[in-house]
C-alpha cells in the first residue's frame, strides 16, 4: 500500500535488518500480551488525540517500547489503526454470534447487541471514542478508506443481514431502505455513546451510559412517549 505523504516514516534500516521478515505480533513468549498492550494504548491515543495527532512515538512510549521497535510490528500508522479496529470488532463478535443464534426477532437482537456493546463501552470508554470518530477520520484521511474498506463492509453486511431477515419475517412495517435502517438504529446508538463520552470531559454530572442506552432502546420500541388523552 502506498504511504500517504503525511504518514510517519520509519527510520532507515541496515541491510541485515531488512532481511528480517516483519510480523504483526511481537516475537517471544509474551507476544500476545505485548500486542494486547500495544492495541489498548493505540486505541486510547486514537480516541483522545485523533488519527492525525497520534504518533508512533507516543504509542511506543506509552506501550514501553521505542518507535523503531513499533515499526517492526506494523508497517504504518494506518495498519495499526486497522489492527485496532479489528481488535474492537473481535471483542464484540462472540456476543454478536451468540445473539444471532439465541434471539429470533429483530427487537430482541437489537436490544441485546446494543446493551452488550454498552457494557463493553462502560468498561473501556476509549472504545466509544475510537468508533465514534471513525467516520470522520475516514473522510479526513483517504488512506484509511483503503485499509478499512473491507473491515467496514463486513460489519455493515452483518447488520444489514439482520434487518433483511426481519423484513422477510414481517417484523418491519416501514418501507425504509436497509441502509437507512442500519444508519438510524446503530447510528443512533453510537450517537448516545459519543454524547456520554464527551460529557465525561466537561460535566460534573456524567449520565450513565447503560441507563441512557436503555432509554434509547425503549424509545426505538415506542415506549418513551406517553399517549395523549383526547
Amino acid at each position: 500500500m502506498a504511504r500517504n505523504a503525511n504518514a510517519e516514516k520509519p527510520p532507515r534500516k541496515s541491510a541485515s535488518a531488512k532481511k528480517t521478515a516483519r510480523v504483526g505480533r511481537p516475537r517471544g513468549n509474551n507476544r500476545d500480551a505485548r500486542l494486547e498492550k500495544i492495541l489498548a494504548v493505540a486505541r486510547k491515543n486514537f480516541a483522545e488525540k485523533g488519527y492525525e495527532q497520534t504518533t508512533f512515538k507516543d504509542i511506543g512510549h506509552d506501550a514501553g517500547m521505542t518507535r523503531t521497535a513499533l515499526y517492526s510490528y506494523f508497517d504504518s500508522k494506518a495498519d495499526l489503526y486497522l489492527a485496532t479496529l479489528i481488535d474492537i470488532h473481535a471483542q464484540f463478535l462472540p456476543d454478536f454470534l451468540r445473539t444471532m443464534e439465541e434471539c429470533k426477532t429483530l427487537r430482541e437482537r437489537f436490544k441485546r447487541i446494543v446493551m452488550a456493546s454498552t457494557a463493553a463501552h462502560a468498561r473501556d470508554s476509549t472504545i466509544t471514542g475510537f468508533l465514534s470518530a471513525l467516520p470522520i477520520e475516514i473522510r479526513r484521511h483517504p488512506e484509511l478508506n483503503t485499509v478499512l474498506h473491507k473491515q467496514n463492509n463486513m460489519a455493515y453486511r452483518a447488520m444489514a443481514a439482520m434487518f433483511d431477515e426481519a423484513r422477510r419475517n414481517g417484523e418491519i412495517a416501514t418501507n425504509a431502505s436497509t441502509v437507512n435502517l442500519v444508519s438510524a438504529f446503530f447510528g443512533g446508538a453510537i450517537g448516545v455513546g459519543l454524547f456520554q463520552y464527551g460529557m465525561q470531559a466537561y460535566s460534573a454530572h456524567t449520565p450513565s451510559l447503560t441507563k441512557s442506552m436503555s432509554i434509547f432502546v425503549s424509545m426505538s420500541e415506542g415506549n418513551v412517549f406517553a399517549t395523549r388523552k383526547k
